[in-house]
């Protein structure tokens, strides 16, 4: 399951706008992808490292099934996402991009990527 969140603050004036993303957790890993239609990406799940995605641009069908305490996959969620949604990815969950249109976001993680032992599990 996905966790959509509302901005925590929005100012706009003649200057321009301000969006307050998120204002919990620490952050350790920020980065800034781009995808193009018909790509696919995910297909895993993170023991330890919550994950926010903010859609920038273009449109992604995200998938997402929870692991239970079990081992086993929950059913599927398939939600929508677009320009400005903004969503937490909890631990235990596996998630698949499905993109839909050219699609770019920021995607900022609360553990950072260790190339030699990643916090990654992939579902075949």
């Amino acid at each position: 399951m996905i966790v959509f969140i509302d901005s925590y603050f929005n100012h706009k004036d003649e200057r321009g706008s301000i969006l307050g993303i998120i204002n919990k957790n620490l952050w350790e890993e920020i980065n800034f992808t781009t995808s193009e239609k018909g790509a696919k990406r995910g297909g895993h799940y993170h023991k330890y490292t919550e994950e926010l995605f903010f859609i920038l641009e273009g449109e992604i069908e995200v998938i997402t099934q929870i692991i239970n305490s079990d081992n086993k996959l929950e059913e599927k969620t398939i939600n929508i996402v677009k320009k400005d949604d903004i969503f937490l990815v909890e631990p235990f969950v596996v998630h698949y991009f499905n993109i839909l249109e050219d699609s770019k976001w920021i995607n900022v993680l609360t553990k950072k990527m260790d190339k030699d032992n990643p916090d990654m599990f992939y579902i075949k």
